[in-house]
């Protein structure tokens, strides 16, 4: 794996900017050696070396514009 990017999409599937987010937070399982990664400006992507054996959840906190954070998401990798 090495990059993680999270979007908005609209019903109909069109992608939009994630200008209502201010950052975004990567909850990765324990045993990486950088567990929490933060992006802070959109597309909210993380690009790094991040090397992945198996699967394991990912946990995604968003907090909007006006310092709300929303419910995690939580993504099997």
């Amino acid at each position: 794996m090495g990059n993680i990017r999270l979007f908005l999409l609209e019903e109909n599937s069109n992608e939009q900017p994630g200008d209502v987010l201010s950052k975004i937070f990567y909850n990765l399982h324990t045993s990486f050696a950088k567990p929490a990664l933060s992006v802070i400006k959109p597309p909210f992507t993380y690009t790094g070396n991040i090397e992945v054996w198996g699967e394991f959840r990912i946990s995604i906190n968003c907090y909007t514009t006006t310092k709300t954070e929303l419910a995690a998401i939580l993504h099997s990798q």
